[in-house]
């Protein structure tokens, strides 16, 4: 699971650290990588082989990815592991004061408040739409916390970073 929130002039992203791949469960997964001197952060949720692959090559122009050179590559990327692997996946891109959220349809959609990506998403929305007076890491922790109580492909170590 991953969070973002937009609030107080910070773009938070927050995930648990379980990762399933097949028969094999790991808890000590990092899903948000830092890009850019720190400026940009990225996370994403899908199908792992390509989850790793767009954090490693994607694209900048500044301080956030250009968008159109992604949008190629990515479906590029959903042409080339399509005939090997289920494509799924979607990544939220913040920096600069924007999230952007990309998906395998290929839409980049600008998030304007909160968006919650995984397992559980539904939930976590009405969490973080009824935590709204908490200040954001506690809101982002509380979210996390209450739905590993009741899904258990959501666990691990939360992992709360902003720009």
């Amino acid at each position: 699971m991953i969070l973002a929130l937009k609030q107080q002039s910070r773009i938070y992203l927050a995930s648990d650290s379980m990762n399933q791949e097949g028969d094999q469960v790991y808890y000590n997964c990092s899903k948000i990588h830092k890009h850019q001197s720190n400026e940009v952060l990225m996370a994403g949720v899908g199908n792992s082989k390509i989850v790793k692959e767009v954090l490693s090559n994607c694209f900048f122009n500044g301080t956030l990815p250009d968008m159109e050179s992604c949008s190629i590559y990515l479906d590029q990327l959903i042409k080339t592991f399509k005939e090997e692997h289920p494509v799924y996946f979607q990544f939220f891109v913040a920096g600069n004061g924007k999230l952007f959220l990309l998906s395998d349809s290929g839409m980049i959609v600008d998030v304007p408040e909160f968006e919650a990506l995984g397992k559980n998403r539904s939930m976590a929305m009405v969490g973080l739409d009824i935590t709204y007076d908490l200040p954001p890491d506690q809101r982002l922790r509380k979210v996390i916390s209450t739905c590993m109580k009741y899904d258990p492909y959501i666990g691990g170590d939360i992992n709360i970073q902003f720009v």
